[in-house]
């Protein structure tokens, strides 16, 4: 692209992913002068590789059961001010397909979206660049004041200057070296099921001018997907991923079970996380229940994973099963037992033993042949910890104060969740069309 010399705006908002696309459409709507800077060659970010759920959970009750430590204040906000966001995207001409089947929200055309954004910003006198990032914030007199910027090459573009600058790159995730000195030792090798170009830009840009951290910054979404695999490219992150592993059963590679795995699969794929690898094992019921769940999946999800190379066991019978999975260095026998008792755990109602590992749902035996067993891997598609904010979405420094003309949103900003899951999309388009709201308070 040819230099952008030094240009003027309103805002500027680093990052072209759920958020940033949000905050940008929100404040030219307003009548914001927009400067949006996408460090890839195409707007929509890791948005643009899920299904498009803006959601979250559907109650106080339901997001502390499935996180107690995440931040009940911001859920709170997005809780009543989502469906208004919704209507929002709506209102602009975009495709809604349907409700989240376990929270509040709905589907969103993401390609039509970002369609619309870039024609909001552009003919309110805005600019969206390409193949661009931010190398360092402009600071003055203890204010940012916009950014310097440069080319995918290295080379200088020159400094947006603007009264507020947002920072919407999307987390950390595809950062080897972030992902090991904030989630945990061995997390370097983690598989990465989203946005490549999210490695950590908007969290090294607030970090430098005094930005502070959440708390909590080991936590992280994603899906369990088969093992080995010679490669896994966009088109495999949804018809790969092992939703079922809810319905079944996970053990290692000692044959023990080690998390109540209907607690969700994006939990289990943070306890698979820490030990490497696991076998998924289901029966006959369970198969069939997920077979062609989700979008782009011509038939049951281990059928796929047998044919990208995973290691695949089917067997008539438990014992069949155990010994077949000793050539992947589990133990077959331990594995067997293992079943058997979980099988009488959920007989029992899901409680058991001193140092058992509970079943708090899906109390469903496995127990009807044909059985089958899934290597699986953790993949990675989101971080949780990041950069502090406060409800308006206003970085705050070490201290806890708002650091002048600083915003952060989407997964830039952490805290939201700690553990469990309460949507990414739908917390991302609400504090971003807060931020535009505080910013741009009268439309022109």
């Amino acid at each position: 692209m040819e230099s952008v010399g030094r240009l003027d705006a309103d805002l500027l908002v680093i990052g072209g992913g759920m958020a940033g696309l949000t905050v940008a459409a929100a404040a030219a709507q307003r009548g914001a002068c927009v400067a949006l800077v996408e460090r890839s060659g195409a707007l929509g970010g890791s948005a643009a590789l899920s299904q498009g759920l803006v959601w979250t959970r559907a109650d106080e009750a339901d997001f502390l059961a499935d996180d107690p430590e995440g931040d009940l204040g911001l859920f709170r906000v997005v809780r009543a001010e989502l469906p208004a966001v919704i209507e929002w995207i709506a209102g602009l001409g975009v495709g809604l397909g349907g409700s989240h089947p376990f929270g509040v929200g709905r589907e969103v055309d993401v390609p039509a979206f970002v369609r619309r954004v870039s024609r909001l910003v552009e003919s309110n006198g805005g600019f969206v660049v390409y193949e661009t990032t931010p190398t360092r914030l402009l600071v003055e007199d203890g204010r940012v004041v916009g950014a310097s910027l440069s080319d995918r090459a290295g080379g200088e573009q020159g400094d947006v200057r603007v009264p507020a600058t947002v920072l919407a790159t999307g987390g950390f995730q595809a950062s080897p070296e972030l992902r090991r000195d904030f989630l945990f030792e061995g997390a370097e090798a983690l598989a990465v099921r989203s946005n490549r170009h999210s490695d950590g830009g908007g969290l090294r840009l607030g970090v430098d001018v005094g930005a502070g951290l959440t708390a909590h910054t080991t936590g992280f979404y994603g899906h369990l997907i088969p093992y080995p695999m010679a490669s896994f490219a966009e088109a495999d992150f949804v018809p790969l991923a092992q939703y079922q592993s809810t319905h079944a059963v996970l053990v290692d590679l000692r044959g023990e079970r080690f998390c109540d795995e209907s607690r969700g699969d994006y939990v289990n794929n943070q306890e698979v996380a820490r030990r490497g690898r696991a076998l998924l094992v289901v029966d006959r019921s369970v198969r069939e229940r997920f077979a062609g769940y989700g979008a782009g999946v011509p038939d049951d999800r281990m059928t796929a994973a047998g044919r990208a190379g995973a290691h695949l066991v089917e067997a008539g019978s438990l014992d069949e099963l155990a010994h077949a999975v000793r050539a992947w260095g589990y133990d077959g026998d331990r594995l067997a037992h293992t079943v058997s008792a979980y099988n009488r755990l959920v007989a029992a109602g899901g409680g058991g033993p001193a140092g058992a590992v509970p079943r708090t749902g899906n109390r469903i035996p496995v127990a009807v042949p044909p059985f089958a067993a899934v290597e699986v891997q953790a993949a990675i598609t989101a971080t949780f910890g990041g950069l502090r904010i406060d409800l308006d979405g206003r970085v705050l420094d070490g201290g806890g104060v708002p650091i002048d003309g600083l915003y952060a949103a989407g997964a830039d900003a952490g805290g939201f969740n700690v553990y469990g899951y309460a949507g990414g999309l739908g917390v991302g388009a609400v504090v971003a069309r807060r931020i535009a709201a505080g910013l741009v308070p009268r439309a022109a």
